[in-house]
Parts: C-alpha cells; sequence; structure tokens
C-alpha cells in the first residue's frame, strides 16, 4: 500500500529533476490553487459546509508525464508489480483489458473491498491512480502503445 500512496510523489519528484519549467510552473501553480481552495472552504460557514466538498488531487496525466520524458512500460503480475524507476524514468503498471461492463466491476470491487478492508483498500488506491493519471483518449492511447510494445 505505501507504494500506491507515495508513487505519485516519486513521479512528481523525477519531473522535478528534468528541471522541465513549463511543468513545474504549472504543478506549483495547482498546488497553489488547491490550497486556496481547501483554506476557503475552512472558513465557510455551516450552511456552506452542509452540501458536501469534493476535491481530487492533481496527478499529471500520462500525456504530460510522458511529455517530460517518463516511458510507461507494462509488466506482468499484480498491483504489486507497480514500480516507478527513477534512475531510468520508467513507469511499470500491469496491463489490464477492459470493456463494456469493467465499470460496473470495478466499483463493485471498489465497494467490496472497503467492506472487507478498509484499512488497507489498494486496489482503490490503484484505481485512483489511474484515474487520476487517465484523463484523454491520447493519455489512453499512449498507454496502449506501451502495453503493446
Amino acid at each position: 500500500m505505501k507504494l500506491l500512496v507515495k508513487l505519485p510523489f516519486t513521479i512528481l519528484l523525477y519531473v522535478l529533476r528534468l528541471g522541465n519549467k513549463d511543468a513545474i510552473n504549472n504543478l506549483i501553480s495547482s498546488a497553489g490553487s488547491v490550497a486556496e481552495e481547501v483554506e476557503s472552504a475552512s472558513q465557510k460557514t455551516e450552511d456552506e459546509l452542509s452540501t458536501p466538498l469534493v476535491e481530487e488531487i492533481e496527478i499529471p496525466s500520462v500525456t504530460q508525464l510522458h511529455k517530460v520524458g517518463v516511458k510507461f512500460r507494462p509488466t506482468k503480475g499484480g498491483l504489486e508489480s507497480i514500480n516507478f524507476d527513477k534512475s531510468s524514468g520508467k513507469f511499470y503498471l500491469p496491463v489490464i483489458h477492459l470493456d463494456d461492463n469493467s465499470e460496473v466491476v470495478l466499483r463493485n470491487l471498489v465497494a467490496y473491498e472497503a467492506c472487507i478492508a478498509p484499512e488497507v483498500m489498494v486496489f482503490t488506491r490503484y484505481t485512483e491512480l489511474m484515474n487520476g493519471i487517465i484523463d484523454t483518449e491520447e493519455d489512453v492511447r499512449i498507454l496502449r502503445e506501451a502495453g503493446s510494445s
């Protein structure tokens, strides 16, 4: 579980080390705006707080990571095989095949995990990671091409 929690930060550190000023500025400005939203949310009245506030941590997309040099590679194995190699900039992800029923199955697996192991939630963290890095069809295309090579 520690790997899935630390993984986005490891990738961010790699991106920052590359020195791409645009990527760094975008990450810093998005983090600043999230911090401002959190601060303003903490100052709201009880009436305003009755509506739930959902915040999503901004994780760079596959396209953004690809543009700054991160290479995606397929790995055999389950969720424990997810890895980011800082020295080579390679992000290893297991290959999964999705179909029309996948959304329902994934949601049910997340709910099941929450019922049987709420303190662990490894599968849930994986779905959050994938939801964070896949934003567009281009993200999917990059991952598909990396998975077929």
